[in-house]
């Protein structure tokens, strides 16, 4: 028979961290469970070291880089059982993580993802987030930031970080999968948005924890291209997933915060940053007749109105709060390191 849950691990150059994540994995006290371990087209002795070290898993080879969207919905392909653990191999899991998360899914048939708590790899003690809210733009805002980990256990309604994310296959299909355009950043929120869209819960069981490397599988990369990453997904995503009244009443005041993010931007001295936004939206233009399509399909199958949709939103501008608490405490806009990362 198959497994009831697939963990699959997404590696690109990091066997180290995958080998790590994969013996966290190997520890899980639920047993109901393979182990596919995703090589994205891995240029070092990845596959070598993972065949090697990784007996029990099942490695599988994209023939591209494909970043976390394509990786993922390529190693779902592979995947045998009714729920999927999406993991970026900067994790490392408590033993009890996969049999509490799956407790909630058995529990909660309506639940179409759910998360933990994120802690620092190398500060436990201090929660990195705990899901997050979205606002009407799909812009990001943390909960549980820099708050001690007490070790408390409830559910919270709250979105699920691409970090580790357990997905009912039911639901998963339902809403189309991962995104493979969404190379990394944000493809989670877009995910999580079209499973919510099509009549699913998102939880969060704060009393799983998994402890995180911040970063450490995207590393340090330049930082406009971090900024056109995630910008070109999130408009791709408002694109595909509103209704056409909502997307004609987001869309203008979505323009007028990208303009004032790229002045502010551009004062701070960040002008390739700010550009970064105008190439986001140009690969938005080159990219309709394909957005267009996920629409399409999106509409017609979706049964969650904007309406409701919007009621769950963090309200007003995750980006305007995040712009005023930086010139608020005159808090640099790029840290030069992030704590505990």
């Amino acid at each position: 028979m198959p497994p009831r849950v697939s963990i699959i691990i997404l590696n690109w150059n990091k066997p180290d961290l995958t080998i790590a994540c994969y013996r966290s994995c190997l520890a899980q006290t639920f047993a109901d469970r393979e182990i596919l371990i995703v090589d994205n087209a891995s240029t070092d002795d990845s596959m070598a070291r993972l065949t090697a070290e990784c007996p029990q898993a099942r490695l599988v080879r994209n023939a591209a880089n494909e970043g976390t969207g394509g990786g993922f919905a390529f190693g779902a392909r592979h995947a045998q059982g009714d729920f999927f653990l999406f993991l970026c191999n900067d994790t490392e899991l408590d033993p009890d993580v996969l049999a509490k998360l799956m407790e909630v899914m058995d529990t909660h048939p309506e639940c179409g993802v759910c998360g933990c708590t994120h802690v620092w790899h190398q500060n436990p003690a201090l929660i990195e987030l705990q899901g997050y809210y979205v606002d009407r733009f799909g812009v990001q805002h943390c909960l549980g930031s820099g708050e001690p980990w007490t070790g408390e256990d409830r559910l919270i309604p709250a979105w699920c970080s691409g970090t580790v994310l357990l997905a009912r296959r039911e639901a998963y299909e339902k809403a189309g999968g991962y995104d493979p355009q969404h190379f990394t950043l944000n493809d989670e929120v877009d995910l999580c948005w079209r499973i919510r869209i099509h009549g699913y819960r998102l939880l969060i069981r704060t009393g799983a924890r998994v402890l995180h490397r911040h970063f450490a599988t995207l590393g340090r990369e330049k930082r406009a291209r971090t900024r056109y990453w995630a910008e070109r997904h999130l408009l791709r995503t408002l694109l595909k997933n509103y209704r056409a009244g909502t997307l004609w009443r987001i869309l203008p005041q979505y323009a007028g915060l990208l303009l004032l993010e790229m002045i502010f931007l551009t004062v701070q001295g960040y002008w390739s940053v700010a550009l970064a936004d105008l190439r986001a939206l140009g690969w938005n233009l080159r990219m309709w007749p394909d957005t267009r399509r996920h629409r399409q399909r999106i509409q017609r199958t979706r049964t969650v109105p904007d309406s409701v949709f919007l009621s769950e939103c963090w309200p007003g501008s995750a980006k305007l709060q995040w712009a005023f608490r930086l010139i608020r405490h005159r808090q640099p806009l790029y840290p030069e390191k992030k704590p505990y990362s």
